[in-house]
């Protein structure tokens, strides 16, 4: 039984100028210890997937539907109070902005106190802050100590997201969400963030959702890979399928936009147009204006995420089998 089922999960928010629908029929799962990437352009609705289902949206201003079970527990279902004991307990979230994240008027040491003795009530003022020392020992900054003191603004981004990475793992959850926590960090403190939640997994036996738009990242990282496309899942299978054999379109654009080894002889690939507008998204395939594969079909029908019988590997095109699986069109600039 997976540790995270979501199925069919539609999010919308109401507007002046009507419904947006950031996400429309989301479905995956997380089983225990694995790692999931999730992966799409800012917009497509990743970060909204993740806020549904730790349910942080605004009930006034959104609306959820669908199924998520974590844990054999229908969150979407779950009361108030439930969900409180389950955030920070059982779910946490590495938030993308570590210093938007951070009480800016609290000590560091407060701060991963509070998330300690929040759910743990008998836990004494002295034990919190043992906790939270440990933990900064175990995400790597030095001195932990004396570090506990500090405020938020007296630390690097990679000391800060570190204090948030420790703040997550505090009590030991059973799943894991980052949501791109490298992306404001330089190249060396990004290796150093992704080598601490490598070994944070394997220490913790936690599950990971890893949510970015970096796909060597996603092949560093990750198990498996859900890729989103203006809020719809487009592709999903394992890490080693998606860049042997990506199947999308969408994907392939994304693989083609990586460096290669003959950087300086090759202009790097970059998708044409926009993506479409989810207050009035178009009929048929989201990404058919964008695609040079685009038929008559996709202007029309809603390709459906399927595939091959007992096959992992899901795809949501309208294009044949062997025109999918064709490498010259999977990487047109690359092979070209």
């Amino acid at each position: 039984m997976p540790l995270l089922e979501v199925s069919d999960l539609h999010t919308s928010f109401s507007t002046d100028d009507g419904v947006v629908r950031a996400v429309d029929g989301v479905s995956f799962t997380v089983d225990r210890g694995q790692v999931l990437g999730i992966v799409g352009e800012s917009g497509c609705g990743k970060s909204v997937t993740m806020l549904s289902i730790m349910r942080l949206l605004s009930a006034r201003q959104s609306q959820t539907t669908g199924s998520v079970t974590f844990d054999g527990e229908d969150l979407l279902a779950a009361s108030t109070k439930g969900m409180q004991k389950i955030r920070g307990k059982e779910i946490a979230m590495i938030f993308q902005d570590p210093m938007t994240s951070l009480n800016p008027v609290y000590r560091i040491g407060w701060q991963l106190a509070e998330a300690a003795r929040l759910h743990n009530p008998g836990m004494s003022k002295a034990e919190a802050y043992d906790r939270a020392a440990e933990m900064l020992t175990a995400v790597g900054i030095p001195s932990p100590r004396e570090r506990l003191a500090n405020y938020p603004h007296e630390m690097s981004g990679g000391m800060r997201q570190r204090v948030m990475i420790a703040m997550a793992l505090t009590n030991d959850p059973k799943l894991l969400i980052a949501d791109e926590p490298t992306t404001a960090l330089d190249v060396t403190t990004q290796a150093q963030i992704l080598e601490l939640i490598r070994k944070l997994r394997t220490e913790f036996d936690s599950a990971i959702v890893f949510i970015t738009h970096d796909m060597g990242v996603v092949a560093e990282l990750c198990d498996d890979v859900v890729v989103m496309y203006a809020g719809k899942v487009v592709e999903r299978g394992t890490v080693t399928e998606l860049f042997r054999n990506p199947q999308h379109p969408y994907t392939w654009g994304l693989l083609g936009s990586l460096p290669g080894r003959n950087l300086r002889s090759k202009r790097l690939y970059s998708i044409p147009g926009s993506p479409p507008s989810l207050l009035h998204p178009p009929s048929g395939c989201r990404f058919a204006k964008r695609c040079a594969h685009v038929m008559e079909v996709c202007l029309t029908e809603e390709p459906i995420l399927g595939g091959m019988a007992n096959d992992p590997h899901l795809v949501a095109c309208h294009l044949a089998p062997e025109v999918r699986n064709d490498k010259t069109n999977q990487f047109p600039e690359v092979l070209a």
